[in-house]
């Protein structure tokens, strides 16, 4: 269970279930929104794992607009969760101060996303709109193009600030889900600065920008999406992104692969979408460097 999880569940909450996918399920609650599914969604900050007979013994018998009842202790009812402590999740990233972008390969990361990676996001990034046959999709496409545009403009401009206001105003609420594509890009960046803001000032600049625009225009977006972007704005993100980043600010060539293949499968194309934002982040950091801007000023 993640940290925001345990937090919005104060003592027994009787929640409202607002949504039911496949492997999971989100509940509102008077704190929040809790989401609920199977071991395979991985841990989050706002997450309840369930063992898969635990989940589909809820998924059969609980519809949207009904009650599920979380306790902190002994159980009774078909609508019932119980709670332990013990399992708090509350991983956050903490890269080393020395930690540098030199030696992450770039490259290999890219390679994997376009091998692996599906979705609207990545043909914008390809530049191929002209290729979605579905008007929707043509314009998710196009103005993904013009955020992802916006978001590979050097930090060493001085109207960041309009730049990043411009480009959170573009991707926020892009495209269909519960959490739309465009959100989940602008969580990958967020992540990516995350990562550089502990040995970067301008970095740490940019993250400012950026939240602060983000928290003003959630309006723009779904409550489900709005919940999952707050929590990033406080260093909280899934399971598998987080694991990544881990492996980025540890040095560790053969887990940053295998934790982005493990993200780049995460959803219809929620997974390639954040990619995509956290390796714009990180070649505006490698831009930084080869154009002679030291990380550490």
């Amino acid at each position: 269970m993640g940290i925001g999880a345990w937090g919005t569940l104060e003592g027994q909450a009787s929640t409202e279930v607002i949504s039911i996918s496949k492997r999971s399920l989100y509940c509102r609650a008077p704190a929040g929104l809790v989401c609920v599914g199977s071991q395979s969604i991985g841990r989050g900050p706002i997450n309840v794992l369930l063992s898969e007979h635990e989940w589909n013994a809820i998924y059969n018998r609980i519809l949207v607009g009904e009650n599920l009842v979380f306790s902190k202790g002994p159980t009774s009812g078909i609508h019932t969760v119980l709670l332990m402590r013990r399992c708090i999740y509350a991983a956050r990233i903490d890269p080393p101060r020395d930690f540098g972008l030199k030696p992450v390969s770039l490259d290999s990361l890219w390679s994997l996303l376009f091998t692996y990676g599906k979705g609207p996001m990545l043909c914008a990034l390809n530049g191929s709109a002209s290729s979605a046959s579905d008007p929707f999709d043509k314009v998710v496409i196009q103005r993904g193009k013009q955020g992802i545009d916006l978001l590979r403009i050097n930090w060493n401009r001085d109207e960041w600030q309009f730049i990043a206001d411009v480009a959170v105003k573009t991707l926020l609420g892009l495209g269909p889900g519960l959490t739309p594509s465009g959100d989940d890009l602008l969580v990958g960046y967020m992540s990516g600065l995350d990562l550089i803001s502990t040995i970067s000032s301008r970095a740490r600049e940019i993250k400012k920008m950026m939240q602060s625009n983000v928290l003003s225009s959630l309006a723009r977006t779904n409550e489900i999406s709005q919940t999952h972007i707050r929590w990033a704005c406080r260093g909280y993100y899934m399971e598998p992104l987080t694991a990544l980043l881990k492996a980025i600010a540890g040095g560790e060539p053969e887990a940053v692969g295998n934790n982005m293949k493990k993200l780049l499968a995460r959803g219809a194309s929620s997974g390639t979408d954040t990619a995509i934002g956290l390796l714009l982040a990180l070649e505006n950091g490698k831009e930084m460097q080869r154009s002679g801007y030291s990380l550490a000023n």
